[in-house]
């Protein structure tokens, strides 16, 4: 959980998104709190993509006003994922 964490920090995106993928399977608070954090990536938007994937795919109840929330990303292809993942 600690190297996909650090992963988040990295200067390369594709090293953020697959720390976030990394994260998908950690029940570890520490994990979830950096998955939360990483659907608000404030510059890549590919990251945030793969965070809505993660916290969609894990479906508990707590996902649904994450995916909520992900909604208003000017990303379309972010909003389409949400949608798609836990809302629709």
């Amino acid at each position: 959980v600690r190297e996909a964490i650090r992963a988040l920090a990295d200067p390369d995106p594709g090293v953020r998104t697959a720390g976030v993928a990394a994260l998908a399977g950690s029940p570890h608070p520490a994990g979830e709190a950096a998955l939360r954090a990483a659907l608000h990536h404030p510059v890549y938007a590919d990251v945030r993509r793969v965070a809505v994937d993660v916290v969609g795919r894990k479906a508990g109840p707590d996902a649904i006003p994450l995916l909520i929330a992900a909604l208003a990303d000017p990303d379309d292809l972010q909003v389409v994922e949400a949608a798609h993942l836990g809302i629709g």
